[in-house]
């Protein structure tokens, strides 16, 4: 009889952990926390791009001319949701900041924006869906859930080949 080692072998390979590649989730990154990224909005017009995002209860503002991607610095922005209005301050040359107010509870808010800069002056309108924050879900790494059959595999496996090299020899 050949000695079914080469068998054994295969068998111990085919146990092996298997690497993730692309599309599969790999064990560290698995439980590793998500990257956030803060609530943000933008609105166009044929004069404005604008785009807020909402950082440490205000809502930042950077506006720029449609059709150069100039920024626009010195505008006048008026902003309204509902029974809320503000209006932006400059805090650096075409970033503009004021109050979320009742923006920064997670909703969808429809906001009007009026932007006047120049001799030009446009009314963007808006979409800003602010999501609740989602809680982490605790998802065991698929490694811990293979180590306990992949343990005992191992073991027999081991004893197999104790038990064919007990027989070769006798």
């Amino acid at each position: 009889m050949k000695p079914p080692m080469p068998v054994l072998f295969s068998v111990l390979l085919a146990l092996s952990p298997a690497q993730a590649h692309e599309g599969h989730v790999h064990a560290d990154e698995a439980q590793a926390a998500p990257a956030t990224v803060a609530p943000r909005f933008a609105a166009r017009t044929d004069a404005f791009e604008l785009v807020g995002v909402l950082a440490g209860g205000e809502l930042w503002l950077y506006v720029d001319r449609a059709d150069n991607n100039a920024p626009v610095d010195q505008a006048e922005i008026e902003l309204e949701s509902g029974a809320f209005k503000a209006r932006a301050e400059r805090s650096a040359p075409a970033v503009y900041r004021l109050k979320a107010g009742p923006l920064a509870n997670a909703g969808k808010h429809a906001l009007t924006i009026s932007v006047s800069a120049g001799d030009d002056a446009d009314l963007l309108v808006a979409s800003f869906d602010h999501a609740p924050a989602a809680a982490a879900a605790t998802v065991p790494a698929a490694s811990d859930l293979r180590r306990p059959w992949m343990l005992g595999a191992a073991v027999l496996l081991a004893a197999a080949g104790g038990v064919w090299l007990i027989r070769r020899r006798n």
